[in-house]
């Protein structure tokens, strides 16, 4: 197996073959109106270093693949175990974004991402002086340009999986001990339908919540749909509500553990900002354990769309 060195934009339509190892060395991006097809199995490595090294699929690109790898390498192409890259990025057409210098704008020519799994191990890099990047980031995708099943984010620089401006679903989210925080939401609404998986770890570091939820622009929440699988643990996240006849309400930055099944209908997970704004009173007596949700119910039909 050899190695192929990228370090410019992928410019026209092409298949990454399995039998190569794709490096890539400062920031490409697959441009509009190119096609990506990526052979099941195939390894994208992104090179350690100051050039921060990102994989961007720009908006109106589009993605086609089965099981694909994501790691971070050093400059020998050899696999380490350090975020110090610019992670992987999936821009969309839906709605205007923009995070760390990279703008999205509403667009005509929709974005297209499929694949079975996209993995990510050690992509992102942690807090500097200047900024910090996330593994895996989505903006302003809708739910018709998205059609990756699962998303795997392992030891993220920063948070695990960002979604801004977005309404995606998933199968199966499993993000394991970023630097930050494991999901951050931003104006986006996120379904998963099958499984999802968040381990903190044990860090004793401040400000690294399960979810990190905010509705700057719009309507924001995680919807697990019954059936999911919740296998989550660390600090619950702040200045959230929590709708569920299943998992238990979380107390304050106390550590937070649930492992089992949704079997008692939806669950949903949406940022207290949208209580207040729909003038909803923070009383803790209007939040139970949730044996019924239907008062709750009344309040998710003022956010969905």
């Amino acid at each position: 197996m050899g190695f192929l060195l990228i370090t410019k934009d992928i410019d026209s339509s092409r298949t990454f073959v399995k039998s190569t190892t794709y490096v890539i060395k400062g920031t490409v991006h697959v441009l509009k109106n190119v096609e990506l097809t990526i052979e099941n199995g195939t390894t994208i490595l992104l090179v350690n270093g100051s050039m921060r090294s990102s994989f961007i699929f720009n908006t109106g690109s589009r993605l086609v693949a089965e099981h694909v790898y994501f790691r971070a390498c050093d400059a020998a192409y050899n696999l380490v175990k350090t975020a110090n890259n610019g992670g992987l990025w999936f821009l969309g057409s839906s709605s205007n974004a923009e995070k760390d210098k990279i703008v999205v704008k509403y667009n005509v020519t929709p974005s297209s991402f499929q694949a079975i799994r996209v993995f990510t191990a050690y992509l992102g890099r942690c807090d500097s002086t200047t900024d910090d990047i996330d593994a895996i980031s989505v903006l302003g995708v809708g739910s018709n340009e998205w059609n990756i099943s699962s998303v795997v984010s392992y030891y993220s620089g920063d948070d695990g999986f960002d979604v801004e401006n977005s309404a995606i679903t998933l199968k199966y989210l499993r993000v394991v001990e970023p630097k930050e925080d494991g999901l951050n939401i931003t104006s986006s609404r996120v379904n998963i339908l099958n499984s999802l998986e968040v381990d903190m770890g044990k860090s004793g570091k401040k400000d690294r919540d399960i979810f990190d939820l905010e509705p700057d622009e719009g309507q924001t929440y995680v919807r697990l749909e019954e059936g999911c699988d919740v296998n989550i643990s660390g600090i619950f996240g702040d200045q959230l509500k929590l709708v569920s006849s299943d998992l238990p309400q979380p107390d304050g930055d106390k550590y937070y553990e649930f492992n089992g099944e949704l079997v008692n209908g939806q669950t949903y997970v949406y940022s207290q900002k949208i209580c207040k704004n729909l003038e909803i009173s923070d009383d803790s007596a209007n939040f139970p354990m949730l044996k019924n949700i239907a008062y709750h119910w009344e309040i998710l039909k003022n956010i969905m769309l």
